[in-house]
């Protein structure tokens, strides 16, 4: 005789233990298995669902809407460093060159002259946060290289916006106002 589950039963209705396996499946009156992908927090695919009084909101910035990419293969940086056109102030040199697809890629640097990593850290966040904030959105199509130089170091925020705003603006690296 055996149960529902497989387990063999003996003479008297009593499960031996080596028959029985290690779960058994117990239903229960009203109790259900969620399906895939039912909780909302489980979500694989699209972000856009959202359950019952979450919202999702997502802004983008005027350059994650022009797709912009990050710079990482070294021929690359070199490629831009050798060919490329550059502009140079006290506290950034920006290296570019237009890259025939409709994507602007960035490199950031910051050489060990800047100081411990923590220095050159702070100085790759601040640039990028300049990039993201800055009103105007970057041409799309250009390879672009961002050094930090010595003086940026320990500068105001702003003074480092203007910098290189300014040298994005001389290179002609912004399409239009938003």
């Amino acid at each position: 005789m055996f149960t529902k589950t497989g387990a063999k039963l003996c003479d008297g209705g009593e499960k031996h233990a080596e028959n029985i396996p290690a779960q058994e499946k117990t239903e229960k009156q009203g109790s259900r298995i969620p399906q895939e992908n039912e909780h909302c927090q489980r979500q694989k695919g699209s972000c856009q669902k959202t359950c019952k009084g979450q919202s999702q909101t997502y802004s983008l910035s005027s350059n994650q809407a022009m797709k912009t990419a990050v710079l990482r293969d070294n021929r690359d940086f070199q490629r831009l460093y050798h060919r490329g056109k550059k502009c140079v102030s006290g506290m950034f040199a920006v290296y570019y060159r237009q890259n025939g697809i409709p994507q602007t890629r960035i490199g950031i640097t910051a050489g060990k002259k800047l100081g411990c990593a923590v220095e050159r850290n702070r100085i790759r966040r601040q640039i990028r946060e300049i990039i993201r904030l800055s009103p105007e959105a970057l041409s799309p199509g250009y390879d672009i290289v961002i050094v930090a130089r010595s003086r940026a170091i320990g500068k105001a925020w702003r003074d480092q916006q203007e910098d290189l705003l300014g040298l994005l603006k001389s290179g002609g690296l912004f399409c239009r106002t938003v």
